[in-house]
């Protein structure tokens, strides 16, 4: 190029597709390049070999003109296919213009976002449009028609139109890769019935149905529901009921109450609780509440929206007024079990609401003084909470004038580890039945005790939701002679639609195939996969004290730089690779980059989380997943005990929520 022409072009890179696709695309066409990049020239005969040459010649042209035009980060995508043009455009187009729907969703979301500042002129809003408006027609398929866009747009009102709570759903119906209008009707008919209100037991063990049609327009206080007034509320009267007949203890830890408080609390739990000066939880996802336990005289009761605080817990639902005088509602309460520091025993503050909305997490000091017999002495720079005449622990007013309870909140991660199957199922990441059958009978964990012996559901809602699509990888080989390092497979997974808060939008298995360690690093660029190649390897060879033999890939670009080829053969590494675009010659490593990618969703999907934590949901599977037996291993073993020589224990898991 003088190519001033080329020079005015920016660089393609991860975020200017849209506008770099239609200037390189202008500059083909004005050199007589475009149909030999779009596939539309047609090749000249063999035997004509002055056409060939002249075709051959255009084909660098155009392949040389697209090199050019990228940047080098954006060069990887296409090593191995560097003389072929139309390859180069079709493999671009893949890495950058994913056409699903969930992808056009965002950008029509960005498209109707679009607003005018007081500070701009009204001119400047027809680029930003004309920029979303081309990206739009380039995330659609080539079959796309006029009766698709009106079901496309159908579809995307619906999700748009959904409040905060379905969250999770929307999330969830984005990551489908296709994504349709059926799809989102069957989803909000599922969805209905799962929010439905189940029956509650009455004293004489028959059940309360709601109603289909409410009586009237008058709501529940207690409730919610608006089929009748507070003071019909049947579920009230019962918990008053039940509430009375409850019987105190002499020996009370702090926060609990004698039959008589029960009763005088059961009357107020009608009426709306308050919250002094706290706010409502900012709807960032990357913004988390402070773990601090803030002393708050205007708080009615304590608060927290750590579900993981509470040592028990029931449901509990109440309104709560904020400083600003907006409503929110708690969804439980129970026990939370504090350690003061350097003062004794563990407290047990009962009680407590968990408030999911809440912005912070309150200690009622009005609470202590009025229902619990606790005199609140405040000094400068403390306050003492004091019971029959015993300080059982205190508060730290800071500079800023605020007080926090000095100690630790007793997370309860050692309680008794018997469970049952259902349970353990959730806990471990949703694995199969037979997996979590074999965890059991063979006793492949430490301390594990099973408080019932009902067998696992056939159908779990979660897992029909996050595995969808499972596709068939199968394995003739037989490594059962190999030893660690012997074979070490890998894939690269991505791009995700959506990245992690830490800028990651792929992932990188390594899986060393005689003991079936999971290894995954998190990867801004396909072009670090050499690097993290080099963290595994280091990592690996120390951990086995042994030196790794073979490794096989599937040709990916990011696996071919001559600088890791030539890394390769200097540590004596024996490469094989998979015929491209056949994933099942390597169908351990995709076979486990799809059993991550769906147990990834079914983690995001129970756990009611946006995508942007797939991160963090991928961490811990892969940390639960190596503490479980798999089909290929024998039936008394693990990953991690082949890898670690010990049994692991799986006590401390929870459910990832």
């Amino acid at each position: 190029m003088s190519d001033s022409t080329l020079s005015n072009i920016t660089p393609l890179s991860d975020h200017n597709f849209s506008t770099w696709k239609p200037e390189i695309a202008a500059l083909l066409r004005a050199k007589g390049l475009w149909r030999i990049v779009n596939g539309t020239a047609a090749s000249p005969k063999a035997d004509d070999v002055d056409k060939v040459a002249a075709y051959q010649e255009k084909q660098d042209k155009a392949a040389g003109l697209l090199a050019l035009s990228l940047s080098s980060a954006q060069r990887i995508h296409i090593q191995g296919i560097e003389d072929d043009p139309a390859k180069i455009w079709k493999k671009l187009e893949d890495v950058h213009m994913e056409k699903i729907a969930g992808s056009r969703f965002n950008a029509y979301d960005e498209l109707f976002s679009v607003r005018l500042s007081d500070s701009e002129a009204p001119t400047t809003l027809i680029p930003k449009v004309d920029e979303i408006i081309k990206r739009i027609q380039g995330l659609r398929p080539s079959d796309f028609s006029v009766e698709k866009l009106d079901k496309e747009l159908a579809t995307m009102t619906l999700l748009k139109a959904l409040p905060d709570s379905y969250n999770h759903l929307v999330s969830t119906l984005l990551m489908q890769k296709d994504l349709s209008l059926d799809m989102v009707h069957s989803a909000l008919k599922r969805e209905e019935i799962n929010r439905k209100p189940r029956a509650s037991p009455s004293s004489d063990g028959s059940a309360l149905k709601a109603t289909a049609i409410a009586k009237s327009s008058t709501k529940c206080d207690f409730c919610d529901y608006t089929n009748h007034t507070t003071a019909e509320c049947r579920s009230l009267k019962r918990y008053k009921a039940e509430k009375a007949k409850a019987k105190g203890s002499s020996a009370q830890p702090a926060g609990t109450a004698t039959a008589s408080q029960a009763q005088a609390q059961a009357q107020t739990d009608t009426k709306s609780e308050s919250a002094g000066h706290a706010s409502l939880r900012s709807s960032d996802v990357n913004w988390t509440v402070s773990n601090d336990w803030i002393v708050d005289t205007g708080a009615t009761s304590h608060m927290t929206p750590h579900k993981h605080w509470f040592a028990s817990m029931q449901a509990h639902r109440v309104p709560i007024q904020l400083a600003d005088k907006s409503i929110i509602y708690s969804e439980g309460k129970g026990e939370v079990h504090f350690a003061p520091k350097g003062r004794g025993p563990v407290v047990a503050i009962t009680d407590v609401l968990y408030v999911p909305q809440l912005g912070s997490n309150l200690f009622s000091a009005l609470h202590l003084t009025e229902h619990r017999q606790f005199r609140v002495i405040i000094s400068k720079g403390n306050i003492d909470f004091i019971r029959d005449g015993k300080t059982l622990f205190n508060a730290v007013v800071e500079e800023s004038n605020v007080a926090k309870l000095d100690g630790l909140i007793q997370i309860q991660t050692a309680l008794a580890s018997t469970v049952d199957r259902t349970l353990l199922h959730r806990r471990c990441a949703h694995i199969s039945k037979e997996r979590l059958e074999k965890l059991v009978k063979n006793k492949l964990t430490v301390n594990l005790k099973l408080d019932s012996e009902a067998p696992l559901a056939d159908l779990c809602e979660t897992c029909i939701m996050g595995k969808q699509h499972r596709f068939p990888f199968p394995e003739t080989s037989d490594y059962s002679d190999l030893k660690p390092l012997d074979l070490v497979v890998s894939d690269v997974h991505g791009p995700l639609p959506v990245s992690t808060a830490q800028g990651y939008r792929y992932w990188i298995l390594f899986l060393d195939v005689a003991s079936r360690l999971y290894v995954v690093y998190y990867l801004r660029e396909k072009s670090q996969a050499f690097a993290c190649f080099k963290e595994f390897k280091a990592w690996a060879e120390n951990h086995f004290e042994r030196k790794m033999k073979v490794f096989r890939d599937d040709k990916g670009g990011e696996y071919m730089s001559n600088d890791m080829d030539q890394y390769l053969k200097e540590h004596g590494i024996r490469r094989e690779h998979t015929v491209r675009a056949t994933p099942q010659q390597n169908g351990m490593a995709e076979r486990a980059n799809c059993t991550m990618a769906e147990g990834v969703t079914c983690m995001l999907v129970e756990a009611k989380l946006p995508p942007s934590f797939w991160g963090e949901a991928l961490s811990t599977l892969v940390y639960v997943r190596n503490r479980l037996p798999t089909a290929s291993l024998p039936n008394h073993t693990t990953p991690y005990e082949l890898a670690y020589k010990k049994k692991p224990s799986i006590v401390h898991f929870r459910v990832w929520l």
